[in-house]
């Protein structure tokens, strides 16, 4: 995808990877506790390639891995399945999820998601298609890991003419409590312009239920990489990330609440306070009390640029600045952190954005969440920090905000690179951390690790 000038792109060079972990060998602090957990263990049998970009759910009759492959066909990336226990190990062979997966003119499918169904089954989402063609699909697995169709089916209604274009990419998808999903995704310049973030309704069969629709409101420049949550009212719950929306220099995390029939029940409200450091890579998860939380990547060094002065007073929420501008700032030690915020199930902020990462050397970005019976365990990419490359590292939540123990490493193979990571709640409450890992030094594989809180004091 054509890459705007506000577009962030964590992505790092080799020569940036490098020199960051000859400064992190330099600066690494005592060794973190650990929250007491089994060792980690491979998600899949060995695969020819790279297995990247994973994604699981899991319930407490079992659950789905689906990841982005780049072997199953000479032609481009393909999405593969595989079916896990309710504590997340693997059972069965891998799975290829799409019935054009051998098609040469199928182009790639990338960015997979998937969610259980109430009777055991699931729904698997992704985006396909050549470069600037592509639209999110989908296809159903039935309790017996057999595909419910033959074929995999376009999720929005959204069709290219003349005088609309249709590029789909990033899609999430959430099952809500009457048992019908709801999937959203980034569109370019369906909404007039650059990248906007719209929803579909389906059934429990994977059926459209009514027209796709607009997510936000404000629609200039860019709206992308959104992430959406049931919540245990029957409403659901979108973020994204909004360019430009707040000040010339403006990039910030953005939400708005709606009902299972997809009416918006308030207007779309920012969630990070701060409007001079950039923000990316949103994750929200609902909570037990109805409410739900917010994890985002934020960029200790401001924006350059002067911040105009659009900021509304209050929101209502808690903490809220009023008009902020910006002059300029000197560069820190920091650079990316993990930022988090509990909002109640209305949309109302319950607390004030807060830094969830203890250590705050260089980058640590990608947040994803579960929630577990804690409160939230958040994970993360975290640059050199490990010894090595990247690293996934993890922070238990609790219910008021507060960090639960210390922050901690979550894989223990350090070698090389260890990226994507993703996190689903076990039978157990304990979380499932699954990533992608260069360890063995030819090819990413998939591995995972559980992780319990930590015992209270």
């Amino acid at each position: 995808m054509k890459q705007t000038p506000m577009t962030l792109s964590l992505s790092l060079s080799r020569g940036r990877a490098i020199a960051a972990v000859a400064i992190a060998a330099l600066t690494l602090a005592a060794p973190l506790r650990v929250p007491a957990s089994p060792p980690e263990f491979r998600l899949t049998a060995p695969l020819l390639g790279d297995q990247g970009r994973p994604h699981l759910a899991l319930s407490p009759t079992g659950g789905w891995l689906v990841w982005q492959d780049n072997a199953v066909t000479p032609h481009g990336l393909r999405i593969r399945a595989q079916a896990l226990t309710p504590d997340g190990a693997p059972a069965g062979d891998a799975l290829v999820a799409s019935s054009l997966a051998l098609k040469k003119t199928t182009g790639q499918q990338e960015n997979p998601q998937v969610t259980m169904l109430d009777d055991g089954g699931a729904l698997l989402v992704w985006q396909s298609g050549t470069p600037g063609k592509q639209y999110i699909y989908s296809r159903l697995l039935r309790p017996d890991g057999t595909f419910a169709a033959k074929r995999d089916l376009r999720v929005s209604d959204a069709r290219p003419s003349k005088s609309l274009s249709v590029n789909e990419s990033s899609p999430a998808v959430a099952k809500l409590t009457d048992g019908s999903l709801v999937v959203v995704w980034s569109d370019v310049a369906r909404d007039g312009s650059m990248q906007g973030v719209f929803a579909q309704r389906l059934t429990a069969a994977g059926l459209r239920m009514g027209p796709s629709f607009a997510v936000n409101q404000y629609s200039l420049y860019n709206q992308r990489s959104p992430a959406v949550a049931a919540l245990t009212s029957g409403n659901f719950v979108v973020t994204w990330v909004s360019e430009l929306q707040r000040g010339e220099a403006s990039v910030d995390v953005y939400a708005r609440l709606f009902n299972a029939s997809g009416i918006a029940l308030n207007n779309e409200f920012h969630v990070n306070t701060s409007v001079t450091n950039s923000c990316a890579n949103p994750s929200v998860v609902a909570l037990a009390d109805g409410g739900f939380a917010v994890a985002w990547s934020q960029q200790d060094a401001p924006t350059r640029g002067r911040v105009s002065n659009l900021i509304r007073p209050t929101d209502g929420n808690v903490g809220d600045p009023g008009t902020t501008g910006f002059t300029g700032a000197t560069r820190s030690t920091r650079g990316w952190d993990i930022w988090g915020r509990l909002y109640s199930g209305s949309g109302v902020a319950v607390t004030l954005p807060s830094t969830w990462n203890s250590h705050t050397y260089g980058d640590q970005f990608a947040p994803r969440l579960a929630a577990v019976p804690a409160g939230t365990l958040a994970v993360w990419t975290s640059l050199g920090q490990d010894g090595a490359w990247e690293g996934i590292y993890g922070q238990f939540i609790s219910a008021n905000c507060q960090l639960l123990g210390d922050e901690f490493r979550v894989n223990q193979t350090t070698v090389s690179r260890q990226i994507q990571p993703q996190v689903a709640v076990a039978a157990d409450g304990s979380g499932v951390v699954v990533w992608s890992s260069f360890g063995a030094g030819t090819s990413f594989d998939l591995f995972g690790r559980r992780c319990s809180a930590p015992a209270a004091q």
